[in-house]
């Protein structure tokens, strides 16, 4: 058999199985368990060398909540502490700063019952105004607090 029959005979053996087998979802199907193996393992050695991203270490959580069979029904993040803060205050630059301080002080010392977000967020919303005070920054109200 030439080169050129055996040729033919691949791509009509190949074209017959074409229609069966989607490659794209054949990948898919049978890798997911290396993909996020893999996955793992970038987020691991990201937390070693100490480059963990945002998204990384909520996925993180997510890993860790699951093999310690503990999951947390609440949380305060930064994001929510700074729009509570932005509703308080005018816009500043030290505002981020002063969130993520104020988010972490209170995720340390809170024992919230349940129904407490809005409580852990006004406690650290006044964790920011002491560490404002205490660098001598000024923060302005902000209009949508005295409306």
């Amino acid at each position: 058999m030439t080169m050129t029959a055996i040729g033919r005979v691949r791509t009509h053996f190949l074209s017959a199985w074409e229609g069966l087998i989607d490659w794209q979802d054949f990948r898919r199907l049978a890798f997911p368990r290396l993909a996020a193996k893999a996955a793992h393992w970038r987020r691991a050695l990201a937390y070693a060398r100490g480059t963990l991203t945002p998204k990384q270490a909520m996925w993180m959580i997510g890993d860790c909540e699951h093999a310690a069979g503990w999951y947390s029904l609440q949380c305060i993040s930064v994001g929510g502490v700074l729009e509570a803060a932005r509703y308080r205050w005018a816009d500043h630059p030290a505002l981020q700063g002063y969130a993520e301080r104020a988010a972490d002080r209170v995720a340390q010392k809170w024992s919230g019952n349940g129904d407490m977000e809005s409580a852990a967020h006004d406690w650290a919303v006044d964790l920011i105004a002491g560490y404002a005070a205490a660098d001598g920054v000024t923060l302005e109200d902000s209009e949508d607090w005295h409306s």
